[in-house]
């Protein structure tokens, strides 16, 4: 489909001569039709003309100098793959996993998975009352997929690494930090303390 912009840089390039638009005025005022050598009779020229017209705004636009020719972005969306225990997701990341310490005495651990063809590892630990959702992946990025906007923010150190802390009413939601080529999240579905938070993080 041709944008209304690109329609628009295509007529500014065309130009029409004088003589030129004499003939097709012309032809328009309704001549008569002419016959081929082989006997085939041409279409009408309105429709000559307006093909024609389609054909040359078409070169204009795929041809414009220093024009870039950009690419739509593809987006693979991939499924995740759920393991049955820690050690399986484990085996299957291309990084070594490291696990926060101590939280299955207090939570079960309902989900297990890959995400992003092994890119990603997801643990999410549940309770009567909460849901933790623990996140990992190599580099240094947001791994959390939460971009709520939180009243309260604030980086702090733990453990010699920066992290981030984000939540309200004095309760931390979501953690987020990187640490040895690795990126981590925690987030936190009722809120948690900032000194219980703390402690998780020291345990990965």
């Amino acid at each position: 489909m041709i944008s209304v912009n690109s329609y628009k840089r295509a007529m500014d390039q065309i130009t029409v001569t004088p003589d030129m638009e004499t003939r097709i005025n012309a032809r328009l005022k309704g001549g008569p039709a002419r016959e081929s050598r082989k006997g085939r009779s041409f279409r009408s020229w309105p429709a000559a003309c307006a093909a024609c017209m389609a054909l040359l705004i078409s070169a204009v636009i795929l041809v414009q100098p220093g024009r870039p020719q950009v690419q739509p972005p593809l987006t693979t969306v991939t499924r995740p793959v759920r393991y049955q225990a820690v050690a399986q997701l484990a085996e299957a990341l291309p990084f070594t996993l490291k696990t926060p310490a101590g939280l299955e005495d207090k939570y079960e651990i309902t989900e297990i998975a890959g995400y992003n063809k092994g890119e990603m590892g997801e643990i999410i630990y549940s309770a009567a009352d909460s849901v933790i959702t623990f996140r990992t992946c190599e580099g240094e990025k947001d791994v959390s997929g939460d971009y709520n906007q939180y009243e309260e923010m604030e980086k702090i150190e733990i453990a010699g690494v920066e992290v981030t802390l984000s939540g309200s009413g004095g309760k931390v939601f979501l953690a987020t930090w990187s640490r040895d080529g690795l990126s981590f999240s925690l987030a936190f579905s009722g809120g948690i303390d900032a000194d219980e938070c703390r402690a998780i993080i020291e345990s990965v």
